[in-house]
């Protein structure tokens, strides 16, 4: 029936009978407005009759009901509506509109609209009678607002198009005082990096959620930062972005206190995390972050860590490992190793572990996106490295995006002939894998395996050879400077012995008087030799002359006697030899000449002091003087 044409008459009953109404068609509603004076009814009446007959090619319908005449009332709309008394959080608006003397509630709608698009509110009063004024309260300090009133009167009964009674809406603007931020930023435990770290020393960024552009509550805001270390000393900073990097902090355990500020003053409170030095078995690592029409971030876990819970961050991407704005956090249970948002925009993500003795590691950041409609898994791409007699390095490389859909990773190392060095598999991708207990100068089959989240795999193999062992080189070495030690000290005794059987001392017989003296060759040292001359004691009061006697080959040293030989004493005599001296062009004894009493190598005086024979010796450098013969006068 819906299909056929259908026609409506509304009429009205009144005491002469029933008054026909005009009514229009919007295409999705008829109605009818007494104001185009169509069909009569009387105001003094409460109500009114209505008939509605309801006619198509089938059949044809007729309706009656009343209508309450203060039920269908439409208030005016509210004229010179002001707003009054404004503070930083209130404001008083007034307005004035016609008296309705009809015994009906009446319903405000006062509506907020903030310029900063947030902080709307829509609110309704009930009240018995019409008012002309209210206080609006919970406003945001230094905000622009539009208020608009609107009323309507309540019905007793259901009224179909109840929208339709409300009066035109009244607006005026305002704006609220301004007030010190009444809130702190929002930290989180974990929310910090180790940048750079030194000996004793560290950097260290903090991170913490901005407060909105519409709570900064006045101009001039900001963050107000600060570092109490556990000895009691602070860093304070001001910044306007909700990060700050602390440089050469010495490395240990800090509190980190973050409040927010503005022209009229600083937050009552703040909000306050820690950071503690690295602690590597028990941070997490991101594993993958998947981005189709959202994003699916997932990390792994820190083995027998144990942590209660997870701290994500994310914001939008900037640079590469960092927030500087619309920074957010979501607290995960420890259980949960995977986080899911609908949000399309280009965002950073990093994770960190929260464990029950309050300790919470740094973030641990993305290193990649991934759109799986455009990457699949690889076969894995590696480098053996530091190969030695019983160990290797080996190193998979590649790209972000392959190691992103690794689920788990197997190495297999085992020699040619079977023997199993190796054999181990990891939940997770691990960049260096050190494998060690090889032998020497044996070639291997290193086999890594990478399997996806499906239990797809691909693997490579190649082939490496260890080292030989250096044992052998260690003792080759050592016999050949053994060996050389053996020459050098036989070339040296051939040397020594020859010097010494070379070398002839001659003494005059004058000398030696009657007793039968002798020269002996005597060695002290291995650069020493001395020469020995046994003289008879002097008489005292004695005089003797020497005479110089050249010596027997006229290029050799020269010794000679003084003319006079003064004695002193009871028992003692004291014979005063003159001084040595060479020819020209010799060579000299001694590099140094200063053995004993010697001082100069050209004119030395020695005193002999002795009451029986005397033993004289000479120092001869065999290192340089050669082979000569001496004459002793």
């Amino acid at each position: 029936m819906c299909d056929m044409d259908t026609s409506f008459k509304l009429s009205t009953l009144t005491r002469g009978g029933f008054s026909e109404c005009n009514i229009s068609s919007d295409q999705k509603s008829y109605h009818w407005d007494s104001r185009n004076g169509s069909c009569a009814f009387s105001m003094e009446d409460l109500s009114t009759s209505f008939k509605l007959v309801v006619r198509n090619e089938i059949d044809e319908r007729t309706m009656m009901f009343n209508v309450t005449h203060e039920d269908i009332v439409r208030p005016a709309k509210p004229n010179f509506l002001t707003a009054a008394q404004v503070t930083a959080t209130t404001a008083k608006v007034t307005w004035h509109m016609s008296e309705l003397n009809v015994l009906r509630q009446f319903k405000y709608e006062l509506r907020l609209i903030s310029v900063h698009g947030v902080g709307n509110l829509s609110r309704f009063v009930t009240v018995p009678k019409m008012i002309s004024s209210y206080l609006v309260e919970d406003l945001i300090p230094h905000t622009n607002y539009t208020l608009e009133v609107r009323v309507q009167v309540l019905l007793e009964v259901l009224r179909p198009f109840d929208d339709l009674y409300w009066s035109e809406r009244a607006s005026v603007t305002l704006k609220t005082v301004a007030h010190r931020p009444i809130t702190a930023p929002e930290v989180a435990q974990g929310a910090y990096n180790i940048k750079k770290r030194k000996a004793d020393q560290m950097n260290v960024s903090v991170f913490w959620e901005p407060i909105p552009d519409h709570l900064h509550n006045g101009t001039g805001f900001g963050y107000r930062v600060t570092g109490v270390s556990d000895s009691g000393n602070r860093f304070t900073k001001k910044v306007n972005l909700p990060t700050y990097t602390f440089s050469n902090l010495l490395i240990g355990h800090y509190r980190i206190q973050v409040s927010s500020f503005n022209d009229e003053g600083e937050s009552e409170t703040y909000n306050e995390m820690q950071i503690f030095p690295c602690i590597d078995n028990r941070q997490p690592q991101i594993r993958a972050v998947f981005k189709s029409g959202g994003y699916n971030v997932s990390w792994f876990a820190p083995e027998k860590a144990n942590p209660s819970s997870y701290t994500l961050m994310y914001c939008h991407f900037t640079s590469q490992g960092t927030c500087h704005e619309s920074t957010q956090f979501v607290t995960l249970p420890a259980a949960r190793t995977f986080f899911v948002t609908t949000q399309d925009s280009a965002l950073n993500f990093a994770v960190a572990a929260n464990y029950p003795d309050n300790y919470s590691s740094e973030l641990n950041w993305q290193h990649c996106v991934v759109a799986p409609r455009t990457s699949r898994l690889a076969v894995p791409k590696y480098h053996v490295e530091s190969i030695t007699a019983n160990s290797m390095i080996v190193r998979t490389v590649g790209r972000c995006e392959e190691h992103s859909y690794y689920a788990r990773m197997q190495i297999l190392v085992r020699a040619l002939d079977g023997q199993l060095a190796m054999n181990e598999s990891y939940d997770h991708f691990v960049e260096e894998i050190v494998v060690g207990r090889l032998k020497s100068s044996t070639d291997y089959e290193v086999v890594v395996t990478v399997f996806d989240g499906f239990g797809k795999s691909e693997k490579e193999v190649s082939r490496r050879t260890t080292a030989s062992s250096g044992i052998w080189i260690l003792i080759f070495v050592l016999v050949t400077f053994g060996a050389a030690a053996m020459v050098f000290i036989m070339i040296v005794a051939v040397r020594r012995l020859k010097c010494v059987l070379d070398i002839k001392v001659d003494v005059p017989i004058g000398l030696l008087e009657d007793q039968e003296d002798s020269v002996e060759e005597s060695e002290e040292s291995d650069h020493e030799e001395y020469y020995n001359l046994k003289c008879p004691p002097i008489p005292e009061e004695s005089e003797s002359f020497a005479e110089e006697i050249p010596a027997s080959i006229p290029e050799d040293p020269i010794i000679t006697a003084t003319p006079e030989i003064p004695t002193s004493g009871r028992e003692g005599s004291y014979i005063e030899m003159a001084s040595w001296k060479r020819p020209p062009k010799a060579d000299q004894p001694d590099g140094n000449a200063n053995y004993e009493q010697m001082q100069s190598p050209n004119k030395q005086n020695v005193i002999v002091r002795s009451t029986g024979y005397v033993q004289m010796n000479l120092f001869i450098n065999r290192a340089r003087t050669g082979n000569y013969t001496q004459t002793i006068v």
